[in-house]
């Protein structure tokens, strides 16, 4: 079992919240980092192409509000060159030949120039959707030649649910040691933990088992060191990913100095909620 999975989801949760404040250059960037970690994550890949799409779109209404400004620009400049010529005109008493109007000559090539952007940019999204309808179609291509059932995603879900029992269960058990000067014995902490939230946390796949065969539970491991003197407890879970396999997540003190906080045989180890 690997630690920290729960990373990916929180990055992705995070790009979405970039994107949906059209902050998507850091969106782009995240879900690069991801996929060069998982590849197949189906979420980073969808939020890359929104996000490449809003930045292409974006991109074409930035340029046509420069050309714009642009073209009010010469109108001005135009318009105060004719009011000098035309206080010129005033002052001379002679025969000025009229010259060609360069306005209307500019704008003659301005607007093709400017319709020939707008249609670049729709043949462009064009493109892009007809790449994009591509790669889905051969995805569910894919998928149907794999399996005929849909991709079950709830995972996503379920882990959400365990990090926010987790989280409660922590405060709970941290607040009993500031108050008692110790963490709950094993006996004692699923009546604390009905008291204080009115309930036992419960895995949302209870007793199930992962591809390679570890159970899904909430476990709480109490530890007590004659050196220091000192308690310390791991309130851990198995968070799933999208291929199946399970990797531990917990709370309270470091997995790196207690590696067998997830032996439920051990006698400090015990299911929450079983």
């Amino acid at each position: 079992m690997q630690n920290g999975e729960i990373s990916i989801m929180e990055a992705l949760n995070q790009i979405q919240s970039w994107l949906n404040s059209k902050e998507l250059d850091k969106a782009i960037q995240g879900c690069q980092e991801i996929l060069a970690i998982e590849p197949d994550n189906r979420r980073a890949l969808a939020l890359l192409k929104q996000a490449k799409e809003a930045q292409h779109e974006k991109n074409i209404l930035e340029n046509l509000s420069m050309e714009n400004l642009s073209v009010e620009e010469d109108k001005k400049d135009k318009a105060d060159n004719k009011n000098i010529n035309d206080a010129k005109k005033e002052d001379c008493h002679f025969y000025t030949p009229p010259r060609p109007n360069k306005r209307k000559l500019f704008l003659a090539m301005l607007i093709p120039a400017i319709i020939v952007v707008v249609l670049g940019g729709l043949i462009i999204n064009s493109i892009n959707n007809i790449k994009r309808n591509k790669i889905l179609t051969n995805q569910k291509t894919e998928e149907t030649d794999t399996t005929s059932e849909k991709p079950d995603t709830t995972y996503l879900k379920e882990n959400d649910q365990r990090v926010s029992d987790l989280i409660e269960m922590s405060d709970v058990i941290e607040n009993y040691f500031q108050e008692n000067g110790k963490y709950p014995d094993l006996n004692e902490v699923e009546d604390l933990l009905k008291e204080k939230l009115g309930r036992v946390p419960k895995d949302p796949r209870q007793g199930d088992k992962d591809a390679s065969g570890d159970p899904y539970g909430y476990m709480y491991a109490l530890y007590y060191s004659k050196k220091t003197k000192k308690d310390a407890y791991i309130l851990s879970a198995l968070f799933q990913d999208s291929k199946g396999e399970a990797h531990a997540w917990a709370q309270g003190a470091s997995t790196k100095n207690y590696t067998d906080f997830r032996e439920i045989d051990a006698p400090y180890v015990i299911w929450i909620g079983n």
